[in-house]
């Protein structure tokens, strides 16, 4: 009966990876048959996916606001010395400070929204979870961790340079 199938089928979402949208043997309720090429996900693995998604976008978002406060105090700041203007302007130009800055420029929560809204806009936002969720936790995990050993570094120099 209906009523038999319809509790196991009620948690179940469609998500269509497909172009093709004219299907001959389109029918009011999708039978699992004909679901080949489409992907059924439970609401359960749907929220948690969208949930960890936005874990790491409000991660993202916290480490840009730390490592851009940082920066503009070791590197944005008024120095009184000629010899610390000149080490801020060294490390400003330095190779690994501007590796580091395009890092967080494709990394950035402002990015990731980008990307999320173009994906949004070719129809592929399911894929672009799912496909990104993996490299893009280790490229900011990463990216942070590099940030943050570059951070101390500066800092440590901008200390020793006031100490002498």
């Amino acid at each position: 009966s209906a009523s038999d199938g319809g509790g196991e089928d009620s948690d179940l979402m469609i998500l269509n990876l497909e172009d093709d949208q004219s299907c001959s043997h389109v029918s009011s309720s999708p039978r699992k048959n004909d679901l080949s090429s489409n992907l059924l996900e439970t609401k359960r693995t749907i929220f948690i996916t969208l949930l960890v998604f936005s874990l790491r976008y409000a991660i993202s978002a916290f480490f840009w606001d730390r490592y851009v406060r940082l920066y503009e105090e070791l590197l944005d700041s008024q120095t009184n010395t000629l010899q610390q203007k000149a080490l801020q302007l060294s490390i400003l130009h330095s190779p690994l400070t501007i590796v580091i800055f395009y890092l967080w420029r494709y990394l950035c929560a402002l990015s990731l929204q980008d990307y999320l809204l173009f994906a949004i806009f070719i129809d592929r936002t399911w894929e672009f979870i799912l496909k990104t969720s993996t490299i893009g936790w280790f490229a900011l995990m990463l990216t942070a961790f590099l940030t943050e050993l570059h951070v101390n570094q500066v800092q440590s120099v901008f200390a020793a340079l006031t100490t002498s």
